[in-house]
């Protein structure tokens, strides 16, 4: 690659061959991404990993390679995989956690509707009306974690966990890379404001319905864990 087109790279964003992030984190929704958010902060230093989400992204009208001239270690944060892709080099390891889907939807809508976002309730004021159904059969709240890994498939992955065995997995992660892990680090942070009264079972069936993608993905994802643990 010439002068010219390194730099040129460079200001876009876009990494070298030998210049991608150690890791990336995708984060989906309720799946214990801040606790693990707090692990990477450990384990590599706050400076170095990049937490940014997609909406973020949107709301200030940017994109993710605006935030890595930095050439941050970790890259972390609600991105879907087509946008972490670019900063997928040949020793970048992609990690993700993993939810029972139900549970999964049913603490995002008690989260949406109980936490202050300024920016997203202006622009959908009727956000906090909306009942447990409602939320749920909206499109872009069904199938997320399908929706998140869309183009690529789970062995591809270098790892994933699941949030119902946080404490587990996080060893059993840290163990391939290598980290010392405290002895808090396993524990999952708990959101006072979103304890809830479980939803009736016809509720929890009527979101698994709607939900089948990633049932299905979630029941595959719990084989292979199954199978790598032995």
């Amino acid at each position: 690659m010439d002068m010219l087109s390194k730099l040129q790279d460079w200001v876009q964003g876009i990494p070298d061959a030998d210049d991608y992030p150690e890791l990336l984190s995708m984060h989906i929704p309720k799946t214990a991404g801040l606790a693990f958010r707090e692990t990477l902060y450990g384990q590599y230093g706050k400076r170095h990993v990049l937490a940014v989400n997609h909406i973020d992204l949107r709301n200030e009208q940017e994109q993710l390679r605006d935030h890595y001239r930095k050439r941050h270690r970790v890259i972390h944060g609600h991105l879907f995989y087509h946008q972490l892709r670019p900063f997928q080099g040949p020793g970048t390891r992609l990690v993700t956690w993993l939810r029972e889907p139900v549970r999964r939807v049913v603490s995002n809508y008690y989260y949406s509707i109980t936490q202050e976002f300024p920016k997203r309730q202006a622009l959908d004021p009727s956000l906090r009306q909306l009942s447990l159904r409602e939320f749920a059969e909206r499109p872009r709240r069904r199938n997320v974690m399908s929706a998140y890994l869309k183009g690529i498939d789970l062995e591809e992955l270098f790892f994933f966990g699941l949030q119902e065995h946080y404490a587990e997995d996080l060893s059993r992660l840290g163990n391939r890379l290598g980290w010392a892990l405290p002895p808090e680090a396993g524990q999952r942070r708990i959101n006072a404001k979103t304890q809830y009264t479980p939803p009736d079972a016809a509720t929890l069936d009527y979101i698994r319905q709607l939900n089948q993608e990633d049932m299905a993905l979630y029941e595959r994802a719990a084989r292979l864990r199954k199978q790598q643990i032995g």
